[in-house]
């Protein structure tokens, strides 16, 4: 893929992150987000999520990080 927004992004010395809460392999999403520039991906096995995960469960009250 060409002109992507992460591409754009790097150009301006940003890094773009994927964050998918499902499994990367759903929809072959780990190589699509790579296509399309991302400089990482992370899935729900690398989050410690599964499917009846829920986002109380991964951040508190103050709004940081379980």
């Amino acid at each position: 893929m060409q002109h992507t927004l992460p591409d754009r992004l790097r150009e301006l010395g940003y890094r773009s992150v994927a964050i998918y809460p499902i499994y990367g392999d759903f929809l072959n999403a780990r190589n699509a987000y790579i296509n399309y520039g991302f400089d990482a991906f992370h899935d729900a096995i690398e989050l410690g999520l599964d499917w009846g995960s829920h986002d109380s469960g991964r951040v508190r009250r103050d709004g940081s990080g379980a």
